[in-house]
């Protein structure tokens, strides 16, 4: 028993590193966090592997978001002037221009 401490909800003996997750209910040896979105605890024996599924999941979505960016963007213009033909429309003319340049249907 050797600087040991005694966990009281898993009835043994635990190092002075290692923690109880009420999550899991079971020491976790350098117990970091318990991760609810992989339903695990991170710890001394899973921490590489967890610290590198973030990292890979960081450039996946940097990367999703460069290749889908530019489709974005032209969407956003698209909307931009459907809503300008919208507005030209209801008032009764082309938003795009200028109200001074325009001079379609008025005599």
């Amino acid at each position: 028993r050797d600087h040991k401490l005694w966990c009281r909800n898993c009835q043994v003996w635990r190092l002075p590193y290692t923690f109880h997750c009420g999550w899991c209910g079971t020491c976790i040896e350098g117990q970091d966090h318990h991760c609810a979105l992989f339903g695990v605890c991170v710890g001394d024996k899973n921490r590489a592997p967890f610290i590198l599924t973030c990292i890979l999941g960081m450039i996946a979505a940097t990367f999703d978001l460069v290749m889908v960016l530019p489709w974005i963007l032209l969407e956003l213009t698209n909307a931009k002037l459907q809503l300008a033909e919208l507005l030209g429309a209801i008032l009764g003319g082309d938003v795009r221009q200028p109200v001074a340049g325009n001079s379609a249907g008025h005599s």
